[in-house]
């Protein structure tokens, strides 16, 4: 009844209920204000069409429901209008663009639905426009062009597609554009952000292509860029190199090319920097440790050379440090240990060399840190043990060398995994494992442990995932938790039993059911028969049976050295060495007693592989195929052709593919010599001791 009521100002309280429906009676009504209850119901359209004095118009922050009505467009002079923050529904209606005094219009975070009208266009006193979390679809109006006030523009996480208008480079006073989390695609027009003073601007999460504005910050006012997870291409533009007032940069996930220090240098505002999974290229300079307020920096996934700066232990902010997936090379600076509010340290897959720093112990908020897939060497720094907050710890896939810190078993928070896989560690498993109670994941493959696992680990009941295979374990697994119950887990440990496939039977003692192990079984054996046989043969006997055997291999040799003479007298070349020719067949054959079985150490489908350890001190391996099977000779274009390509292969220098010193071909055999690898072969790599596991390619 308070009809020349014009300012109702109840916000921030705890009404409940809708709006009374006498509240249309109240026909002077210019500031109306209910934000921060929990009102609801829907707003009555008598209640729009009596109040077209309306000024200020805000319900935001409410559980207000329904459509926005038609009438809304009725009080011409409105300046604020905030819908906000309820649950209204329906379309934007097309009666918004009548409001032309209108200065401020936020429908964000509710349910709105269609496109966006393009009446709205007529708004050119708007200077904020906020629509962002509703469900409008469509393509974005090229009429937002006329909104030439417009300072803020935000239309983010909704369902908009197509391209940006070539208008929205119109927008002179534009400081604030955000479209992220849509369905846009299609490159930015090439002049946007020439001639606006912008600060903040998101393209993220959207399907953009072509490259981003070179003109884009040239106003030097910008802070914030995120253009992350598009399809960008290109050089990222130059004029950021200038933008001293970066705070926040987002640009990972895209395909951006370039140097990196053509773009980035001193940003002393700058908090956080991604620009993972890119192609970009350069080095880190020592500058970044200008960078004082960077608390997160991702690299990762780029082509970044170089060293790590020793600068980046300046950075006294930084919390989370990402370099993985590059070209760096070199040592960890030890600096890296000042950065006492580090909690993520990841530079896994580089080329780092030397030590482990035992300074990253001094980083005590640390809770991951991944070297894996380096060159690191050394031994594990026991004062790693003191990172009591550690979640995860990954130092596989390096060089790392020595024993098993017992000091790791300190690190009760270890949750998510210990991966110390791929390395040369030798010496038993610390028993003191047994405290990480917390840990899911544990790796210790490929390596040269030895001793028995611990049975203290089946209290383990955390753990989920275990690997022990390729080591030198002996006695029997531990039982208990389901996690060493997989056989997969112990491939590789011939001395290793219990009740799994493929391992052997345990005896009373905990070992091979037997023995220790057919090799150690066989070793005894052989003994027993030495022992017997020279208990039983005379000393004349044995005498005269080394005679024999001397003057047949005598015999042997000389035919051989025959035969390798009358093949150079006809102009065959037996031999194609590496340039060095520091070995000759015939050295291979003392080296093997001409080919005797103790020295066989494999054997395939086509031959065997021999063991040759040469005077010289030189090892190899020799693989002696048989290349006739009928007894017909090899073809003069058939040994041609295969010599030609042993010849190129001789030749070939790669740090993946071992070395072959050259072959020969006798007798219907032929003999392939390579660089002896210590480690085995590649079947036994791929498929284990025993065999029998199918691997299957997959398309693309």
């Amino acid at each position: 009844m308070c009809r020349s009521l014009s300012f109702f100002e109840l916000s921030q309280n705890q009404l409940t209920g809708g709006l009374p429906p006498s509240f249309s009676n109240l026909t002077n009504m210019m500031f109306f204000g209910i934000s921060g209850n929990s009102l609801s119901g829907e707003i009555a359209t008598d209640l729009l069409a009596n109040w077209i004095q309306l000024v200020s118009f805000q319900v935001q922050s409410n559980l207000f429901s329904g459509n926005i009505p038609a009438e809304i467009g009725l009080p011409t002079n409105m300046t604020v209008l905030f819908l906000y923050n309820n649950h209204f529904t329906g379309e934007i209606p097309q009666e918004i663009g009548d409001l032309i005094n209108l200065q401020e219009l936020d429908l964000s975070a509710n349910a709105l639905t269609g496109q966006i009208p393009k009446s709205i266009g007529n708004l050119k006193n708007l200077t904020t426009l906020s629509l962002f979390y509703n469900m409008l679809n469509g393509t974005i109006p090229a009429e937002i062009g006329n909104m030439t006030a417009l300072m803020s523009l935000d239309i983010n996480t909704n369902q908009l597609e197509g391209g940006l208008p070539s208008t929205i480079s119109q927008l002179k006073n534009l400081n604030m554009f955000s479209v992220f989390t849509n369905n846009l695609s299609g490159e930015i027009p090439a002049d946007f952000g020439r001639d606006s003073p912008l600060k903040t601007v998101s393209f993220s999460n959207n399907s953009f292509s072509g490259i981003l504005p070179p003109e884009l910050c040239r106003s030097l006012t910008l802070e914030n860029l995120t253009a992350n997870n598009n399809n960008f291409s290109g050089h990222l533009p130059s004029c950021l190199l200038n933008c001293t007032a970066l705070k926040r940069v987002r640009l990972e996930g895209n395909h951006f090319v370039g140097d990196i220090t053509e773009v980035f240098s001193v940003h002393p505002q700058l908090d956080y920097l991604d620009l993972s999974g890119n192609q970009l290229t350069g080095t880190l300079s020592p500058d970044w440790g200008q960078c004082q307020n960077l608390t997160f920096l991702d690299i990762s996934g780029n082509s970044i050379s170089g060293s790590i700066p020793a600068a980046l232990g300046q950075i006294n902010n930084l919390r989370d440090i990402n370099l993985a997936s590059n070209f760096l090379t070199g040592a960890i600076p030890e600096e890296l240990g000042n950065l006492s509010l580090l909690f993520k340290l990841n530079f896994s897959n580089n080329l780092l060399s030397g030590t482990i720093p035992y300074q990253i112990s001094n980083i005590s908020k640390l809770e991951y840190l991944d070297l894996s897939g380096n060159r690191f060497s050394g031994e594990i720094p026991a004062d790693l043990g003191n990172l009591d907050r550690l979640l995860l710890l990954k130092l596989d896939d390096n060089d790392l060398s020595g024993t098993i810190p017992y000091q790791l078993g300190n690190l009760g928070a270890l949750q998510i995994l210990l991966d110390l896989s791929r390395n040369s560690l030798s010496g038993s498993i610390p028993s003191n494992f047994a405290k990480l109670t917390a840990l899911v994941g544990l790796n210790l493959s490929h390596n040269f442990l030895t001793g028995v696992i611990p049975r203290q680990l089946s209290g383990m009941l955390s753990l989920t995932k275990v690997d022990f295979s390729y080591n030198n374990f002996t006695g029997s697994i531990p039982v208990g938790v389901a996690a060493f119950l997989h056989s997969s887990s112990y491939v590789g440990n011939s001395l290793l039993c219990g009740n799994l496939t493929g391992l052997l039977a345990c005896d009373d003692q905990g070992s091979v059911s037997g023995g220790r192990s057919n090799k150690s079984n066989n070793h005894k054996k052989l003994i027993l028969a030495v022992v017997i046989s020279t208990a039983s043969l005379l000393l004349l006997a044995i005498a005269a049976a080394i005679a024999v055997f001397v003057h047949r291999k005598k015999e042997a040799e000389q035919r051989e050295i025959r035969s390798i003479t009358e093949e150079k007298k006809n102009g065959q070349s037996s031999l194609i060495w590496e340039r060095e020719g520091k070995f000759t067949f015939y050295d291979i054959m003392n080296a093997t007693d001409n080919f005797a079985e103790v020295y066989r150490i494999g054997e395939g489908g086509f031959g065997s592989v021999y063991k040759a350890e040469l005077s010289i001190g030189q090892v190899v391996a020799v693989k002696r195929l048989h290349m006739v099977d009928t007894g017909d000779s090899i073809s003069d274009l058939s040994r041609k052709s295969f010599e030609s390509e042993i010849r190129a292969l001789t030749e070939v220098r790669h740090r993946n593919i071992v070395k072959l010193h050259g072959y020969c071909s006798k007798n219907g055999l032929m003999y392939l010599v390579y660089e002896y690898m210590e480690r085995g072969s590649l079947g036994k790599v791929l498929y284990g001791e025993e065999g029998g596991r199918s691997w299957i390619g997959r398309e693309g």
